[in-house]
């Protein structure tokens, strides 16, 4: 839990974890919750599942300027239908990234779900996501990889060869 009764669901911000894992892992969860972590994405599905639910990202980059992004409705399939991303509502100051992967199927390791001809997860850092043609955030991508879309990037915000110190991603009932 974060202040504001958030669950913490995604974390980086020392590159101590590598996030190129397979699609069971990304299912199962990994890391410490202490440290760098991927929550789950069956957590995930059974945590939102019981109700309306917001998403927020918060960003740091190495010069110590923060931003976040803010999503009024987040929502995600179970395994059966591969994780779907369900996500609307933005508001915040780092740019509406999340909009390109609405609708989108998880892929990671060995499962192609994007919209790309080849695979997005191996492109682009090797990270697991909801990759479409292929991303405008990539939050699991290569710790302080500068390489064009590698990194962990929010491309509207520091663009795609910038590769952020720091993300979390986390989860809340909807406030009413």
């Amino acid at each position: 839990m974060d202040n504001g009764g958030w669950s913490v669901i995604q974390r980086r911000f020392d590159g101590s974890l590598s996030f190129e894992k397979s699609y069971a892992e990304y299912q199962e969860g990994f890391g410490d919750v202490d440290g760098e972590y991927w929550f789950g994405l069956d957590n995930m599905h059974t945590l939102v599942s019981s109700g309306d639910f917001e998403v927020r990202f918060d960003l740091e980059d190495w010069e110590g300027n923060t931003g976040y992004a803010v999503y009024s409705y987040f929502s995600l399939t179970d395994k059966h239908s591969k994780y779907q991303l369900n996500i609307s509502g933005y508001a915040g100051n780092v740019g509406d990234a999340a909009r390109n992967h609405d609708g989108m199927l998880f892929s990671a390791g060995t499962i192609d779900n994007d919209y790309w001809p080849t695979k997005c997860v191996d492109r682009f850092g090797g990270g697991g996501f909801w990759y479409n043609k292929c991303h405008h955030m990539n939050i699991n991508g290569d710790y302080n990889n500068t390489a064009y879309g590698e990194g962990i990037n929010w491309g509207q915000w520091r663009g795609y060869h910038y590769s952020l110190k720091s993300v979390s991603m986390k989860v809340r009932p909807k406030q009413k």
